[in-house]
């Protein structure tokens, strides 16, 4: 475990927030052990030290989304399986989960083969090794996320540990749960791009004098969603990339 001095440093260091705490949520969200606070871009989830993780009560926390929906994988080659499941997206451990024939939670396994599964009517693509990203909008080049909940530890002076593999149910620490996105750009063949700046100003190679003016005008930030998606509608209007 490696120590930091605040969490505001931890959240600097992952490159998360840019810019200071601007709303603390006084209530506690229903079942958690204590409250969620809010930063710029993310959520801050903290379990009391000594206490277990209860998947009922931080099951909105945990997935994707608030129950298993109805879900089917299309495989590499286009080929869709007839089969149906329940589905959700677990963001804690970056999968994808269904309910098997026993009514036993299981997990998908990770595989180069599948192209990508909708759970809803919510569409993820398969980045495969690294994980499942959700396509967030349907303009030509649209936006994609990639959901994740990393965890830190807070002890009782107010340091605070980066851990990057915990499975245990207690810690003599608080842990704070960190729920963020990362962003995609997905072209019209498909494929993903982190989205940057070298990302955006190759896709729209043509018209990349127009998106830097755009972007100095409205002072995009690749971390915010609703910037992105402003910033994909102006591309959009011109052409599609390629």
């Amino acid at each position: 475990m490696k120590k930091f001095t605040s969490l505001l440093r931890i959240l600097v260091l992952l490159s998360i927030i840019n810019t200071p705490i601007f709303q603390e949520s006084l209530a506690q969200p229903s079942g958690l052990s204590s409250g969620l606070t809010y930063y710029s871009n993310v959520q801050v989830f903290r379990l009391n030290s000594l206490t277990v993780m209860s998947k009922k009560k931080w099951f909105n926390v945990l997935y994707r989304f608030p129950e298993f929906n109805t879900g089917r994988i299309t495989l590499l080659e286009g080929f869709s399986p007839t089969l149906i499941l329940k589905m959700n997206y677990n963001i804690h451990e970056e999968n994808i989960e269904f309910i098997n024939e026993k009514g036993d939670t299981s997990v998908l396994e990770k595989s180069n083969q599948i192209k990508s599964v909708i759970i809803g009517d919510k569409l993820f693509y398969n980045n495969y090794p690294s994980g499942y990203i959700e396509k967030i909008n349907q303009t030509a080049v649209a936006l994609g996320a990639k959901h994740l909940l990393k965890m830190m530890f807070e002890s009782n002076n107010g340091e605070v540990y980066n851990a990057t593999d915990w499975h245990l149910p207690t810690s003599k620490f608080d842990r704070l749960y960190i729920k963020k996105d990362d962003y995609y750009f997905i072209d019209k063949n498909e494929t993903l791009h982190k989205a940057t700046l070298p990302a955006i100003l190759k896709l729209y190679y043509p018209i990349k004098e127009k998106v830097k003016k755009y972007m100095k005008e409205n002072k995009v930030d690749f971390k915010v969603k609703d910037d992105l998606i402003h910033l994909l509608e102006y591309c959009n209007q011109f052409e599609s990339a390629t």
